[in-house]
Formats: C-alpha cells, sequence, structure tokens
C-alpha cells in the first residue's frame, strides 16, 4: 500500500494521484461523497430563498466545509478530518429541516 506523507510534504494533486494508486474505490466514493456535498448545498441554497428558512444557511456554510474535509481526510488519510466532514455533514445537511 502506498502511504502519503504529510499535508506540508506532498501536494494535493500528487497525493490524490497516489492514493487513487492505492484504493481507486474508495477515492472514488470518498469524491462522491463531497459530490453529495455540493448537491446538498443547492437544496439548502433553494430552501433558504423558497421557503424563506434561515436555517438553511447553516448548511451553506457547513456543507462546503464537510466536502473539502471529507475529501482531504481520505487523501491524506486523516481519520479526524474524515469524521468532522460528516459531522459537518449530518449537521448542515439534515439540521436545517427539523429547525424550519
Amino acid at each position: 500500500m502506498v502511504t502519503v506523507e504529510t499535508q506540508e510534504q506532498v501536494p494535493f494533486k500528487e497525493a490524490f494521484r497516489r492514493i487513487w494508486v492505492a484504493n481507486p474505490t474508495g477515492t472514488v466514493r470518498s469524491s462522491f461523497a463531497a459530490f453529495g456535498c455540493l448537491f446538498m448545498l443547492g437544496i439548502q441554497v433553494a430552501m433558504f430563498v423558497m421557503a424563506d428558512n434561515t436555517w438553511a444557511l447553516l448548511g451553506v456554510v457547513a456543507l462546503p466545509l464537510a466536502g473539502w474535509f471529507i475529501l482531504r481526510g481520505w487523501v491524506y488519510q486523516r481519520l479526524p478530518w474524515r469524521a468532522l466532514g460528516l459531522l459537518l455533514f449530518v449537521l448542515g445537511a439534515m439540521v436545517p429541516f427539523y429547525l424550519m
């Protein structure tokens, strides 16, 4: 298995290439999770504009960060980053629907 050095030593593009070679299936899953965050971002913006739900702004802020943490956590093999990304996804994607 290919190991990836710390973020300061390896640029993201090179680290992404290495992790793709090591585990393409996991990389595709992480990329889809990050894309899902962007998809939910569109839903949150629509919910803010059409339904006038101010809690949707929580999703507008949290979802791009969630996608970033999920993808970078996978590429650099940082479990806390991935966990934070999933927590932000749940917070940003689900909570505004319940606080409507």
